[in-house]
């Protein structure tokens, strides 16, 4: 085969060669998922519970609203529900996400952490990764082109393809990149009513990619919302963010809206070098011109809109949700070459619909069917290093490109999928779910034009090649079938012990089957204090993006194993502390590695993704969670004085398998304190007002909190020339005010990053190989940043 001496094509071809290259099936026994007969099996016995149903509920006289799965769980649960049982003032939260089912969290057999709507808006959260940096455990890390990242318990992959984010159970992870941070880094939270983050594998119940964490996204529904909700935010760098959102119950049909407008300049940050510096530098021996923009500030301009939607009647559900976004200029990510551009911009597109219906057969068994349609689309094109000139390894000029590098990369996606799901109550203390699932995904109209390779073919510099014209044995096209089935199941074999088994397969029309096996056991050892013993095992395919050199034939699946001990004890009415350990292994770990010398300037080695190991990680997670009410007497004002607190820590030592070096770039130590001030007027039985009600009136509630972030100090790689990078804390305060002046009016003031630190997150290594392709000085966080939004509820 002919071989490109330039390896910016080498890099650009590999992201997008084909997966069908004859991997090994994992388990030689499973059959292929494309199985007809499967897909058979999945539709007949949705069909035949859907013909029950009907029977069942057309031959009521009267039809009522089926009760709720977390109605019922209160309902059977009042009579062993112990008061001691009870967190922070309530009773102990019901979560959805570790079973796919309602139960206690106490009771789930996972780690799990919920951040509710009161969190959100004290806290002054804008985005999903702004509420994920104050979870034990979890880092946020911005990656080359200003993306953000998701690092859980040491794992990180360069999507966030280790970590499934959900939205009301749909899943936001696109099969380009098999993360959801690429569309969804900047998912607002104006629709949200409580967010569940499970750390630790959940490949038993949700499939691939659910590696090391899930994080479920609740919205509200019409009864949450019931009436209008308007709100306009902004802040600096030009920042606009108006939103609407609507709920309402029209006889037995429920109906929520939801629209959301961003747009911003971006933040002010300063570059002192890029790789081009050092290139600079490199041909400034042969009276070269510069070509880099640095030192010089850098802004990442973006423009969203989401909107979504939801439709609720009886046991139907129809929900669904649009979002396009446009970003210009940003860091090149097709490419190797880490440099300042202006004229970089990108366009992605997603949008899904989904329909499901469940229903309660009996008081013991719940049944629900979904099917869903999600569409992707990436248009994105990169031009920088204008003036470039190239050399051979003897020094002699190969040519010159004087409007730089151009990539223009496009892809459409589509996801088609089926699930079935029972949840049976066999026993009084035995609860079974069975699923089945099947999922269709394609990636088509791919194109990678590209004039990288143009001069070493003859080409003028600006030419534009299509990479399926220079090599005709690559596909851009790719599509996979999966079929799925899982059973769990928890048993509660004495009052104070739980037991929980589950099983899922996963059959893929392309590489076999993978089953993942789940075990927990959870013992409330005394009114006060509940313990867990957990094991979980999960998987993650390479993504479309992660494509292996089409030359190699190594199986590209990550496999993780976790054992969890974890500790919950609440010592007094108002404090709850919990504790994890956690130990994970990972083997068959894909990361980039070195291919062959292409003897080309500026970057000298391919890009080949493929399995080069594991890691070890252990580590704890501690958190301690507070909160209080005290009446205070303020004469002609009478108020009640809330006070919160959620304190945590967490340590993982991550170290390869082979060699025991630690994992680099990844904080070993993070904590997060938050602290919060609710003052609110006093509701006496008899509604009398005080001396002066007018000043009551000025403010029913205000809240203030602050939430102080501290990140210990990453080291770097082993052959990285530069120092650790250091450890930083950052301040954020928050000011809420509600009813102002008039009922429904809210207020609310931020300051990011009150001390206006100066904090960066670890750029690619800095080595003797790769020093002419990064940045020097990693990537600077914005300084002080003033969010200020009025909302308005009728």
């Amino acid at each position: 085969m002919y071989r490109m001496k330039h390896q910016t094509f080498y890099f650009l071809q590999s992201l997008f060669a084909r997966l069908q290259y004859g991997r090994r099936p994992l388990f030689s026994s499973c059959y292929q998922a494309s199985s007809p007969i499967s897909i058979v099996i999945i539709l007949v016995l949705g069909v035949f519970l859907f013909v029950i149903d009907g029977f069942s509920s057309f031959s009521a006289v009267e039809a009522k609203s089926p009760p709720t799965s977390e109605a019922l769980l209160e309902e059977s649960d009042k009579a062993t529900e112990e008061t001691s049982e009870l967190s922070l003032f309530e009773s102990i939260p019901v979560v959805v996400t570790a079973s796919k089912r309602p139960e206690r969290i106490s009771k789930a057999a996972s780690i799990i952490s919920v951040i509710t709507e009161e969190d959100i808006e004290q806290m002054g959260a804008r985005t999903i990764m702004e509420v994920l940096r104050t979870i034990p455990g979890v880092e946020i890390i911005q990656d080359l082109s200003y993306i953000s990242q998701i690092v859980v318990r040491g794992f990180r992959s360069e999507t966030s393809s280790g970590v499934k984010i959900l939205i009301d159970g749909h899943s936001l992870n696109d099969p380009l990149s098999g993360g959801a941070t690429w569309f969804y880094d900047d998912l607002p939270l104006k629709n949200v009513r409580r967010i569940e983050i499970i750390r630790g594998p959940a490949s038993a119940i949700y499939g691939a990619n659910a590696f090391v964490s899930v994080v479920n996204i609740i919205t509200k529904s019409a009864y949450d919302i019931d009436g209008i909700d308007i709100s306009i935010g902004g802040s600096n760098f030009q920042t606009i963010n108006p939103s609407f959102l609507f709920g309402k119950i029209l006889n037995e049909l429920e109906v929520t809206l939801y629209a959301d407008y961003y747009t911003t300049d971006g933040a002010d940050l300063f570059f002192k070098e890029d790789a081009l510096s050092t290139y600079d530098r490199y041909t400034a021996l042969d009276e070269i011109e510069p070509i880099s923009l640095a030192p010089r500030e850098f802004r990442d301009a973006r423009e969203k809109i989401d909107l979504a939607y939801t439709l609720r009647y009886r046991g139907f559900s129809l929900r669904g949700r649009f979002m396009n976004k446009h970003r210009e200029p940003f860091l090149p990510y097709f490419n190797d070459l880490a440099a300042l551009n202006d004229t970089s911009e990108e366009d992605l597109r997603h949008a899904y619909t989904e329909m499901e219906y469940r229903r309660f057969l009996t008081e013991r068994l719940e049944f629900s069917t979904k099917g869903y349609v999600d569409y992707f689309q990436v248009d994105t094109r990169e031009q920088f290093a204008q003036g470039l000139t190239l050399f051979d390894t003897g020094g002699q000029i190969l040519g010159q490109y004087p409007n730089g590098l151009i990539t223009k990369v496009y892809a459409q996606a589509y996801r088609i999928g089926l699930e079935e799901q029972i949840n049976l109550r066999l026993l009084k203390n035995n609860d079974l779910t069975l699923g089945a699932a099947y999922e269709y995904w394609k990636i088509y109209n791919a194109s990678l034009l590209t004039n990288s390779a143009s001069l070493d073919l003859g080409y003028p510099p600006d030419k534009l090649l299509n990479i399926e014209d220079i090599d005709p044995d690559i596909d851009l096209s790719e599509s996979r079938t999966i079929i799925s089935i899982f059973a769990q199941d928890t048993w509660k074999i004495r009052n104070t012990l739980d037991l929980t088994l589950g099983l899922r397969g996963d059959f893929f029309s392309d590489m076999g089957g993978v089953f993942t096996p789940k075990a927990g056991m959870v013992y409330q050892a005394t009114p006060s204090l509940n313990l867990k013993a957990l094991f979980g095992s999960a998987f993650r395919l390479s993504s479309f993006l992660e494509s292996v050199d089409y030359e190699s034939d190594q199986d590209t699946t990550e496999e993780l194993r976790t054992f969890e001990i974890g500790a919950s004890y609440q010592p007094l009415e108002w404090l709850l502390a919990e504790m994890n350990y956690f130990y994970t292994d990972i083997n068959e770990l894909i990361q980039v590695t070195e291919g062959e010398d292409t003897g080309s300037y500026p970057i000298e080695t391919t890009r080949i993704y493929q399995n080069i190991g594991g890691i070890d990680v252990h580590g704890v997670e501690f958190e301690l969670q507070g909160t209080s009410e005290k009446e205070i007497g303020l004469g002609i004002i009478p108020r009640i004085m809330h006070t919160s607190f959620r304190l945590n820590y967490s340590y993982q030592d991550a170290r390869d398998a082979e060699t025991h070096q630690k994992v680099p770039n990844i904080a070993r130590h993070k904590a997060n304190l938050g602290i919060g001030f609710k003052l609110s007027a006093e509701k006496r039985p008899d509604d009398r007002m005080n001396t002066l009600g007018i000043f009551r009136t000025f403010s029913d509630v205000f809240s203030l909190y602050f939430n102080l972030l501290l990140c210990g100090e990453r080291e770097r790689s082993v052959d990285d020339v530069r120092d650790s990078l250091s450890g930083y804390h950052v301040l954020d305060m928050t000011l809420t005010t509600h009813d102002l002046f008039h009922k429904g009016v809210n207020l609310s003031f931020s300051i990011k990053n009150m001390l206006n630190k100066k904090y960066y997150d670890p750029s690619p290594e800095l080595s003797a190989k790769t020093w002419q392709t990064t940045i020097p000085g990693d990537f600077p966080y914005p300084g002080r940043t003033y969010v200020l939004e009025l909302r308005y509820t009728f």
